[in-house]
């Protein structure tokens, strides 16, 4: 669980969310506690580190969150590409990533 270089995590679903509590281990609201654990441990490793942003999928619309241990670190979530499957706008996210390890997300609509 060395991460101590990383600065990007990417993820198949959301560890952490602000308003939904669709994160990994619980789907409509129910808890599979191995999974959920796992995400936690995962969670708890990256704020013990300098990791800058997490990015995951899996609720087809955009959103952007602070964590709320670790107020350095943000939580992105991406949208879907297609029509049957977004909530929202059809999108993807563009990462610039500077040698400063600043960094700009960039939301592009497809429709």
């Amino acid at each position: 669980d060395n991460i101590s270089s990383v600065d990007f995590m990417f993820v198949s679903q959301p560890l952490y969310h602000s308003t939904i509590s669709r994160v990994m281990g619980v789907i409509d609201g129910k808890k599979t506690e191995a999974i959920y654990d796992q995400g936690q441990f995962i969670l708890d490793t990256i704020r013990k580190n300098a990791v800058l942003a997490v990015f995951a999928g899996d609720h087809h619309v955009y959103s952007r969150s602070v964590d709320p241990v670790k107020k350095s670190l943000l939580h992105y979530v991406t949208g879907a590409l297609t029509t049957e499957q977004s909530f929202g706008s059809q999108e993807f996210l563009f990462m610039k990533i500077y040698d400063t390890k600043e960094y700009v997300i960039e939301r592009i609509s497809v429709f």
